[in-house]
């Protein structure tokens, strides 16, 4: 599957996300029902007919706008893309994984991994305690700012990022997202302000 066919799925994703974000309020339903179902399409072709490796990767370049998606793009924070290629990747690894078991290489895990572990359930167990562990707000922070998300990508990296094609996805996702962020930067600095996108970043509010 080539990166173009790749990234046009996961164009046809965003679209559809953003669509469906606006077709409640204008009265829509069947119109949100037919994005639904494109959307539903879009995340099944990337889970069933490309490498993870790009999910992944674009998970990680969407990571930089997370919790500010409704002020860029109007879409809800529950839909970020980030989360939904994240979702993708994970589901495409394990289709992999139940399609064909003996080409995947065996999951290792080492003492840091235990330690991981060991944190998610203390951060559980005082999210219980606490009696916070079932509120969505509670149920976020754990998994994505406290890092149960995380740990489990750094669990599962060495098996999506496993050959050195899938390697060098990562390596030139993180050297475009690197010179975005260097020009950004830069023009927040030294300006035009006007050329920095997207314009949030720049709105005092």
């Amino acid at each position: 599957m080539s990166p173009w066919a790749a990234a046009a799925a996961g164009a046809v994703s965003v679209v559809v996300i953003v669509i469906a974000a606006f077709a409640p309020s204008v009265g829509y339903p069947l119109f949100l029902l037919g994005a639904a179902v494109l959307f539903v399409g879009s995340m099944a072709y990337l889970v069933l007919r490309t490498d993870p490796a790009w999910a992944f990767a674009g998970a990680l370049a969407c990571s930089v706008f997370a919790g500010n998606w409704e002020a860029f793009l109007g879409v809800p924070g529950v839909l970020g893309p980030e989360r939904l290629l994240l979702a993708a990747g994970i589901t495409g690894l394990a289709v992999q994984w139940w399609s064909d078991p003996d080409a995947m290489p065996r999951l290792r895990l080492e003492p840091v991994h235990w330690v991981l572990a060991l944190a998610v359930v203390f951060a559980v167990v005082s999210a219980l305690v606490a009696g916070t562990l079932f509120t969505l707000d509670s149920a976020v922070r754990l998994a994505e700012r406290f890092g149960v998300i995380p740990f489990l990508v750094f669990a599962l990296a060495p098996l999506v990022f496993r050959s050195a094609r899938q390697r060098t996805i990562l390596l030139s996702t993180l050297v475009v997202l690197g010179g975005y962020l260097g020009v950004l930067a830069f023009l927040e600095t030294v300006g035009p302000k006007a050329l920095v996108f997207p314009r949030y970043i720049v709105d005092p509010a």
